[in-house]
């Protein structure tokens, strides 16, 4: 399919300032967490190797061996194992709500705390929150730190379903159903229109640079950006229902952009496929605002759209470090112990295939050249002599 050609006119002079004003924000948050690091030098390190170096500790990853790779890599489960049997822990929770009235002595508050407790409780065990939440945790104790985003979702597309009622038939369909002819109507249906528990890729949030944390009494993030990179036709199915979107018609993929002139957005250099778009959730609470950027469009534009007023995200940490934003998780507490037996095991599983297949000695005028044999000294290594 043919893809559209970008819109002139995607934004208006107010939108410009709204896009240039969370563009900068998303940009002061991404350089603070390139430098803001407490795994780097004295001038701070970025924290995006560090989250890779902790997911491939938990996975046991390691490089392919060549064909011509003779020692051991052998990666140790000590933190995984750790991980896991944590989490075995946390699913035999019973997570339950309580919920108490405002006066213990009323009992009309009281039948109030109890009808609230159970809409919450049959939520929590309907919407499977449960199960996100230990994605949640699993998180957490791998990077450190974990968010959770909590926020109202209504999910609508049109469908055609099959009219079976005939009095509300036209004579048209009439004459089609008696031709054994089907007949459909368009409705609109709703996937999702409930609240959400959303565990979020800590790489997708940047977080007010100034922040220790995210709710407190001082201190605390004033502003949080969620970066999504959805398809343009996730995208267009996140929006297409949605009363308080504007402008989706005109939001294209990222490859669109390429070669053309834009005041604010170019295409990202971290994803390859350009049939995306990127999507900035730019909530702040000082402000009192709430606004959505696709690329270079304004989406939506609004006050934060829950009572509480606050931001709707929710973070935990394995191991508090003291005045730091980012927690440790159990691979940062593990990792050096870990390097040193994977050391010692790689060491003695190296000389058991030395064992097994021992080098041997041949002479030199079958071998050749012997420089190899003072170079390496790996299983069934063939060493030349004179004699």
């Amino acid at each position: 399919m043919k893809q559209k050609p970008l819109p002139k006119e995607r934004y208006n002079a107010g939108e410009a300032k709204v896009i240039e004003m969370v563009r900068d924000s998303f940009k002061s948050a991404r350089d603070s967490r390139q430098n803001g690091s407490y795994w780097g030098t004295s001038a701070g390190g970025d924290w995006e190797p560090r989250w890779d170096l902790q997911e491939k500790v938990n996975i046991g990853w390691s490089k392919p061996p060549s064909q011509d790779e003779f020692q051991s890599n052998v990666k140790s489960p000590m933190s995984s194992g750790r991980v896991e049997a944590t989490m075995h822990k946390l699913r035999k929770l019973d997570l339950q709500f309580v919920v108490r009235p405002d006066d213990i002595k009323d009992d009309k508050e009281k039948r109030k705390a109890r009808v609230v407790q159970e809409l919450l409780n049959n939520l929590f065990q309907r919407r499977a929150y449960k199960s996100r939440m230990m994605e949640w945790f699993n998180d957490c104790l791998v990077h450190g730190s974990a968010f959770m985003h909590v926020y109202y979702l209504r999910k609508k597309r049109s469908v055609e379903m099959p009219k079976l009622d005939t009095k509300n038939m036209s004579d048209e369909e009439k004459d089609k159903v008696k031709n054994k002819e089907k007949v459909y109507e368009k409705k609109d249906i709703y996937d999702y229109d409930d609240i959400v528990f959303e565990p979020v890729k800590i790489q997708e949030v940047y977080v007010d640079p100034s922040a220790r944390n995210l709710h407190g009494t001082s201190y605390e993030a004033q502003w949080i950006i969620r970066r999504m990179l959805p398809s343009i036709t996730q995208f267009k199915a996140m929006y297409r229902g949605d009363p308080d979107a504007k402008n989706v018609s005109k939001v294209r993929p990222a490859s669109a952009y390429i070669g053309e002139e834009t005041e604010f957005f170019e295409p990202p250099r971290d994803i390859k496929d350009n049939d995306y778009v990127e999507l900035l959730h730019y909530y702040n609470k000082a402000e009192d605002s709430y606004v959505v950027v696709a690329n270079d469009v304004v989406i939506k534009d609004m006050p934060l759209p829950y009572m509480h007023k606050q931001l709707p995200f929710v973070k935990i940490n394995a191991y508090e470090v003291l005045h730091q934003f980012y927690g440790m998780g159990i691979p940062d507490r593990l990792m050096n112990i870990q390097g040193e037996e994977e050391i010692l095991k790689n060491m003695i599983y190296d000389r058991l295939h030395i064992t097994a297949n021992p080098i041997l000695k041949i002479k030199k005028s079958i071998y050749g050249e012997f420089s190899k044999a003072y170079q390496t000294a790996e299983p069934g290594l063939m060493v030349p002599v004179n004699q």
